[in-house]
């Protein structure tokens, strides 16, 4: 399962100023601690279109709550373009699902713009765990029920659902802690305050990298092009793990800008989302060109204005 991270611009854009759009500098809301996936990704897609378009963004942090603080926070700001929203399957896809209430709606509140990337998540461990793979993660699990923790992004996140599902599929009882974040989840796998953690590529390779993390496997029912030496839970027997295409997505969305309670379906292709998701492909050109991967550890997306990738 790759964690479906649309990193999602959520826009709020004023037709009237979008011949000179943006003519000041944008602001972003990452729902996550920085140092996580969405976090690189946006920090990296914000560089590179300063780099080529010029254009000024401004990275704000805005953790908890499952994603409402931030999306909340967006949605309610003033519907002129320059208040955007970083997010991932989780805002849009796990949290109507099993929340009541939400007070926000994708089809009613949002256009997608393009998709930016696509990354898988991992299964990763502390480099000192007594398992290495998927068999002897079940098998200590059985011996000892309850006593293997695992780490997420938070609590009802996708990466908390994959953690789950691994337990369900298995036959085994894991222990879920939750952070406010990928980066503190995976920091927290990397100290050993829990056996392993899920978490999406880009928050795992640094501690890959230092040793002191190491790859269960993967949560997709394929093999990533990242490392095909990485196993799903399918390669290991666990033939009930769903195992899907992905789960993070990255992509662009924007906000219909309409008054609350004054709903109208709002014409699209305007020009500051065409400026955007031409921005995004460019960019998303120059790294095929250099191989299948971006600087955060994500293939780029390829899909433009898709409700239905979230």
């Amino acid at each position: 399962m790759r964690q479906l991270i649309w990193l999602v611009f959520l826009l709020f854009v004023a037709s009237s100023e979008a011949q000179d759009y943006p003519s000041r500098p944008i602001r972003i809301l990452v729902p996550f601690a920085p140092g996580g996936a969405v976090d690189t990704s946006t920090r990296i897609l914000t560089q590179k279109m300063n780099e080529r378009l010029g254009w000024n963004f401004v990275v704000e942090n805005r953790p908890g709550g499952n994603g409402f603080i931030a999306t909340t926070a967006v949605q309610k700001s003033a519907p002129d373009g320059y208040t955007l929203l970083m997010a991932h399957t989780g805002e849009f896809a796990v949290n109507p699902a099993l929340f009541d209430n939400v007070p926000y709606e994708l089809e009613r509140d949002f256009v997608p713009i393009t998709m930016v990337s696509d990354a898988p998540m991992l299964y990763l461990a502390n480099s000192a765990a007594p398992f290495n793979n998927f068999q002897e993660l079940v098998t200590v699990a059985k011996a000892k029920p309850g006593a293997i923790t695992f780490s997420s992004a938070g609590s009802g996140s996708i990466n908390h659902l994959a953690g789950e599902w691994l337990a369900q599929a298995a036959g085994i009882q894991l222990v879920h802690v939750p952070y406010k974040g990928g980066a503190p989840a995976a920091a927290a796998v990397a100290a050993g305050d829990v056996h392993f953690g899920v978490m999406a590529a880009p928050g795992a390779i640094p501690h890959i990298k230092s040793g002191r993390g190491k790859v269960i496997g993967i949560t997709t029912a394929k093999k990533s092009p990242l490392d095909p030496s990485w196993a799903t839970p399918r390669d290991a027997g666990i033939r009930r793990h769903p195992g899907s295409r992905r789960l993070d997505l990255g992509g662009a969305i924007r906000a219909e800008g309409h008054a609350a309670g004054d709903y109208r379906p709002h014409q699209r292709g305007s020009a500051s989302d065409t400026q955007l998701a031409g921005g995004a492909e460019a960019l998303r050109r120059e790294r095929r060109r250099r191989g299948s991967l971006d600087d955060a550890g994500r293939v780029p997306g390829a899909h433009q204005g898709r409700r239905g990738a979230l």
